[in-house]
């Protein structure tokens, strides 16, 4: 980082450095991380640089939110987080991992009355499917086997768990009042849950539904393109650290297969963060 910053601290520096990118990969490959990160990419080393934290905090005190849904809670960070944010915001998470159900189970103690742990994946369609997981990475536990094939990801477990859809679950006895906002974290398996979440998006219209996008897309096959396809009524927007900005989602620079966060926000959500004071 010294020397990059050496080369465009002089007379003529920015030719310099691109000749240096030219002749060096590695110093190439610097400039490419850090273009990356200011466009929202490639941020995952915390809430803040994630954009997480101050769109939660958009979510919360702008937009408005009620009830939420999170999907592939993990160990219930996100969720608590909304639930710290807001006394009066009740949670629906999913998460099938066997190997988080004592730690998912005292979290719904913490929050009790607020907190709804569904021990269940949820995806395309309902029946049992085989869930890749790691007890010492419970975070890239996934329905796609085939992210597998990215080096990082040890699912070293398998377990035959129950899955369903938004559909069938939020309907009859189980369906709330409103659904104001999905979070989806399922690594790759993103697609495959808003398949089974049409009838629920039609009919609560969430204003706002989140997903994380990464390596695991390009091994499933889907693209921020064709996840947009089905949000025809949401406009999609990245999350950077301190603020969110819309992109387009089939322009190429939206379908990087490296970590980010991307926003659908219905138009109700956008005339909130619109008005005065928003």
């Amino acid at each position: 980082m010294g020397k990059l910053k050496e080369l465009l601290s002089i007379e003529g520096g920015a030719e310099r450095l691109f000749d240096e990118m030219l002749r060096d990969a590695g110093t190439g490959e610097k400039m490419l991380r850090l273009a990356l990160r200011a466009w929202g990419y490639d941020n995952l080393a915390d809430d803040r640089m994630s954009g997480e934290a101050s769109f939660r905090d958009m979510l919360l005190n702008r937009i408005g939110v009620e009830v939420a849904v999170d999907i592939g809670c993990n160990v219930g960070g996100y969720s608590r987080a909304l639930l710290e944010g807001d006394s009066a915001l009740r949670v629906y998470a999913f998460d099938p991992s066997p190997a988080l159900t004592p730690t998912l189970r005292a979290l719904a103690e913490e929050f009790s009355g607020r907190l709804e742990i569904i021990a269940k994946g949820v995806g395309a369609e309902t029946g049992r499917k085989s869930f890749f997981f790691s007890e010492s990475s419970s975070f890239l536990g996934s329905f796609a086997k085939e992210i597998e094939e990215i080096h990082y990801v040890e699912n070293d477990r398998v377990a035959d768990v129950e899955i369903v859809t938004l559909d069938q679950y939020f309907s009859g006895e189980n369906a709330p009042d409103r659904i104001d906002f999905i979070k989806i974290d399922t690594e790759g398996y993103e697609e495959q849950v808003l398949k089974g979440a049409e009838k629920t998006i039609e009919a609560y219209r969430p204003k706002a539904i989140q997903i994380e996008f990464n390596w695991h897309h390009m091994f499933v096959g889907s693209t921020m393109h064709s996840i947009a396809a089905r949000l025809p009524d949401y406009r999609l927007y990245q999350l950077l650290p301190d603020w969110i900005i819309e992109r387009n989602p089939a322009h190429p620079f939206s379908n990087m297969f490296i970590y980010s966060n991307f926003v659908f926000l219905h138009p109700e959500a956008l005339k909130q963060i619109s008005q005065p004071g928003g």
